[in-house]
């Protein structure tokens, strides 16, 4: 899939828009460090397009495997529990007051996630949350 950047947003073939976070981090980053001086070093975790994805839009009816850090075998482990859906998983993130170490462990204990993807899924949840509610 080819995408054209256009400033801070990443424009695909099928016309969804995302954030393009790393152009606007250097933007803000260098509007900060005002005219004339050095521009300050730009540090960010790498997150995979399906969390940007996830992240930069309304959660709406997606299915649990959209969340970042979940495939397939997470996924119908998740779905077995009765979690099919990503706004339920959104619900246990939110009974566990948006805290990612407790969610983490929860979901390493519920479907046998390792430390990465139980993360990765803590940090898209948090990060949703935070832009959307």
């Amino acid at each position: 899939m080819s995408e054209r950047e256009s400033s801070f947003f990443l424009v695909s073939q099928n016309n969804t828009v995302s954030l393009n976070f790393h152009s606007l981090l250097r933007f803000c980053s260098a509007r900060e460090a005002g005219p004339g001086s050095a521009e300050p070093p730009v540090t960010m975790s790498t997150t995979s397009q399906k969390h940007r994805d996830f992240v930069g839009e309304p959660m709406g009816d997606k299915s649990v495997m959209a969340l970042s850090g979940i495939g397939g075998t997470l996924g119908k482990k998740l779905d077995e529990q009765g979690f099919d859906k990503a706004y339920v998983v959104l619900g246990q993130f939110l009974l566990l007051k948006k805290d990612p170490e407790m969610f983490t462990e929860w979901l390493k204990d519920v479907t046998g996630a390792n430390s990465r993807q139980a993360g990765s899924c803590a940090q898209c949840l948090k990060e949703w949350c935070d832009a959307f509610l």
